[in-house]
């Protein structure tokens, strides 16, 4: 079984794994707790069935247990660990609507950058620049490598331009993109990347190891608290990227691209 766990994190961001470890973790307590086993090749629909009821009693928000538990079925059939998958028949329940609209104003967001450039450590304003420009999402932000902040020079006309863009490396479904930036953000991001002597944009406290996604969501949910916005979490500024890009001219498809959306229909 543990070998079969391993498989089923393998390659998949740390703060995903640690929300899929804990909720396997929970199943197979239940299991221990109420049949004396592990997961194994007797489980049946039954068992999750009943655990999902069990979990409906103390959880509002059952779908990501239910996903997580899917997927872990599915995976261990495909390994041939399970004859059958005893998730195959349950349906993802739909998704309950966010408490806030996340929505934010430009006057909003000039407050966060603000509030960022009083931090004697620059990294801050920089991730906000990210976010608001690329609309990363918080594990993609934190993984970022100093090379991934890309310089150019292209000839138009007999004169040379320089662009800027952003290699967001191993994202959702392990795909990797490269984002344009304009001019003035790209410069900044660009000369705070070449100050570093680190390998990641954002470095943790452990030498080699980058900035956990929790601790780049913890800055943000600092300064939204500061400037009396305490719901607001790095995912906002993913959609303010978006409504701002699509006010302002850009191509549904191309901003599509540019948040790593599979489909211009995934919202």
């Amino acid at each position: 079984m543990s070998e079969a766990l391993d498989a089923f994190y393998f390659n998949k961001a740390r703060s995903t794994v640690f929300a899929y470890k804990e909720r396997v973790q929970n199943f197979r307590a239940w299991l221990s707790t109420n049949y004396n086993r592990d997961i194994d090749t007797k489980l049946k629909s039954k068992h999750l069935r009943l655990y999902f009821q069990s979990k409906s009693l103390t959880t509002t928000q059952l779908r990501p247990t239910i996903s997580v538990l899917k997927s872990l079925c599915k995976h261990l059939k495909k390994i041939h660990f399970l004859r059958k998958d005893p998730a195959a028949d349950f349906e993802n329940p739909r998704q309950k609507p966010p408490r806030f609209e996340r929505s934010m104003t430009p006057a909003t967001v000039k407050l966060f950058f603000v509030e960022a450039r009083k931090k004697s450590n620059p990294s801050t304003f920089h991730m906000l620049q990210l976010l608001v420009y690329c609309g990363l999402r918080r594990t993609v932000l934190s993984k970022l490598h100093r090379q991934d902040i890309i310089k150019s020079e292209l000839i138009k006309n007999g004169s040379i331009e320089i662009k800027y863009s952003v290699r967001a490396r191993n994202a959702k479904g392990s795909k990797t993109r490269v984002i344009s930036v304009k001019d003035s953000v790209g410069k900044s991001l660009y000369d705070y990347a070449q100050s570093l002597d680190t390998v990641h944009l954002f470095p943790g406290k452990k030498p080699g190891e980058p900035l956990g996604s929790q601790s780049c969501a913890n800055r943000i949910k600092t300064i939204a608290k500061k400037i009396g916005k305490p719901e607001i979490s790095p995912h906002w500024f993913r959609h303010f990227m978006a409504t701002n890009s699509l006010y302002n001219g850009a191509n549904l498809v191309d901003v599509s691209k540019a948040l790593g959306h599979s489909s211009v229909q995934v919202n």
